[in-house]
């Protein structure tokens, strides 16, 4: 079989903190939205970061002000409107553009586009299979996408010389399973094999839980109809395109960056199809900033893990210092702010969290930051100052009280309160390291399998209480009036569903954040030890599952290859005969981008 569906499941279950981004989070991203006021409370707001894992920022800013009433305050320039072309006849197949950016290959883009349909239309007669057959809308979609593909290598707008060069960076060849390495490849080639990749991650985007080889037949011939045709349509249509003008504009501001960050990520050929993907997942509406923020900031993609910041990051022409700052707004400081000082340009506002001084920077017809009032709201760095970045939700005044609840909020949030917080992160790193030591040399291994949950209860209620009992008899005491513990032990709070796990459960400690769990082990370590061969369909799943789990480092699976081999990892995603030494990389990269950012402790310090 060349085609396998991908039977979806619950991959992990994980011990960490509230704050641990694998889930969703909420909230607003873009500079230059209007401006709304709304009544608000501490508390509400608490609550909307605990939900969201704390992370809702990034680039439609608006103000929220606690008050009797709701206010209205106006519309700024509104400089992020979505990128459609609404009253232009000729581009209405191709909505997808920069505004007020048009080159002259535009105008031919639409009759591309037909050509590509009528040519794909009727190759998808003679596929030898149905799998990849589309109906009429997501075949015109996939046109869309393809022309704009090529325009991109046709005009060298760079966006996929970025993707190239990072998967020659991770692998050794720009386009992987495909390509020999080192081979010189010219940038603006329409090429069967380029296509052939672009289709291999694309179509499972377009038809969910699809699993294809790179070199599926149907692929293959679809790769070869498309690139005739496309290399016959562009041969000789100027290479001057919008895109490359809109890439090209200015980026002194931090807005300017971010105008070009929401069209690389929900409008560009690139990451279109992932955004509205991730949108639906979310059961968001595609007006929703908060999920547009997510996917733009903290989403990785199936393209070499990679996500918007990072191929932004390659295409613009940045100097070393911005293009840190850039890759640093997937770690926006989220915390409340109280303003000290400003006009209608810059603010002055301290981090109630880690009583540290930012310098903002604004984009507003006005001012609506009062001095001595208080900012629920997040910050990302830009050439030496500092953007809002998301929904503010603005205070009249908070308490000693109040602001103390922020601060210990902020630290059960460890994967936003380390951003920040350099001592307690250092103190953090150290606490796991200890513990990962611990673990290490307790089990002779830094992972271990259980044969259920009750079991592996036990162990860790075992090697809990050896520890407390091992303490100075003062410290044992404090501890249980500190903590009110009914009985001189720790509690443990283990989730009912991994308690009642029959089928194996998977222990890793990550040196790095701690402990990960993995439920339904007995199947991951059953086909791993089959070596790629004669798999049944529960070991694929769970392996596939294992691998796709976007709660579970690289480090696990990397662990148990070490020991294992990775012939079967390969075998559950149909790469068995793929004999390229980077086969499990590959895969960890694709579906694991976000471990490839920096991570942090999910321990919390308690103070």
């Amino acid at each position: 079989m060349e085609v396998r569906r991908k039977s979806r499941r619950s991959a992990a279950a994980v011990m960490r903190s509230p704050g641990h981004p694998s889930g969703p989070c909420r909230g607003a991203l873009l500079v230059g939205s209007s401006i709304e006021i709304d009544v608000a409370t501490y508390e509400e707001t608490k609550a909307d970061c605990s939900a969201s894992g704390g992370e809702g920022d990034g680039g439609i800013s608006r103000v929220e002000r606690t008050g009797p009433r709701p206010i209205r305050w106006g519309t700024t320039k509104d400089s992020l409107r979505p990128y459609r072309r609404r009253n232009q006849k000729a581009m209405s197949k191709l909505p997808f553009r920069p505004e007020g950016h048009e080159g002259s290959v535009e105008q031919y883009l639409p009759k591309v586009q037909n050509a590509i349909v009528k040519a794909l239309t009727q190759a998808q007669k003679g596929l030898s299979h149905d799998t990849l057959r589309l109906d009429r809308p997501n075949l015109e979609a996939l046109a869309g996408i393809l022309v704009e593909f090529v325009e991109d290598l046709h005009c060298e707008t760079g966006i996929w010389r970025s993707l190239e060069r990072y998967n020659t960076e991770f692998f050794g060849t720009p386009l992987p399973f495909l390509f020999e390495p080192r081979t010189v490849f010219p940038l603006d080639a329409i090429s069967p094999t380029r296509l052939q990749h672009f289709l291999w991650i694309l179509y499972p985007q377009l038809i969910p839980d699809l699993l294809l080889r790179p070199d599926h037949t149907d692929l293959v011939r679809l790769a070869q109809v498309a690139a005739e045709v496309l290399q016959e349509q562009f041969a000789d249509l100027p290479r001057d395109s919008g895109v490359k003008h809109f890439l090209g504009t200015p980026h002194k501001h931090g807005w300017e960056v971010k105008r070009k960050l929401v069209w690389l990520g929900t409008g560009s050929y690139l990451f279109r199809i992932f955004h509205q993907r991730y949108i639906e997942e979310q059961n968001a509406k595609f007006s929703d900033i908060g999920a547009i923020d997510d996917f733009l900031c903290q989403q990785c993609t199936e393209w070499a893990g990679l996500g918007a910041l990072e191929v932004l990051a390659s295409v613009l022409d940045l100097s070393p210092e911005r293009r840190v700052d850039l890759l640093s707004w997937s770690e926006r400081h989220n915390a409340v702010f109280k303003v000290l000082s400003g006009n209608k340009e810059k603010i002055e506002v301290l981090n109630l969290i880690n009583d540290v001084k930012y310098r903002v920077r604004l984009n507003l017809e006005r001012n609506p930051f009062a001095r001595g009032e208080f900012v629920y709201g997040s910050l990302v760095p830009w050439d030496g100052e500092w953007y809002w970045s998301g929904i503010q939700k603005m205070f009249h005044r908070l308490d000693a009280a109040a602001i103390e609840l922020a601060k210990q909020h902020y630290r059960k949030l460890p994967t936003i309160y380390y951003r920040y917080s350099p001592e307690d992160l250092k103190k953090a790193r150290e606490m796991v390291r200890q513990q990962y030591e611990e673990f290490v040399a307790s089990r002779g291994k830094d992972w271990v399998v259980y044969p259920d949950g009750l079991m592996m209860a036990a162990d860790w209620q075992k090697s809990a209480k050896a520890k407390f009992a091992a303490l100075p008899e003062d410290k044992r005491k404090r501890l249980v009036e500190k903590h009110g513990l009914k009985v001189a032990s720790p509690e443990m709070n283990i989730p009912r569903d991994l308690l009642e796990s029959k089928n194996g459960i998977g222990v890793y400690f990550n040196p790095i954040e701690g402990m990960e769990i993995m439920p339904d082990f007995n199947d991951i370590l059953s086909g791993l030890k089959k070596k790629g061969r004669g798999l049944t369909g529960g070991e694929e799943v769970a392996i596939r599952g294992w691998v796709t789990s976007q709660s579970l480092s690289p480090g696990f699976v990397r662990r148990l290859a070490e020991e294992h081999g990775s012939e079967s990892i390969a075998a559950a995603f149909l790469l068995e005969k793929q004999k390229e030494d980077y086969v499990l990389e590959y895969l960890l990269r694709r579906y694991k981008g976000r471990f490839y950012r920096p991570r942090y402790p999910t321990l919390t310090i308690v103070k």
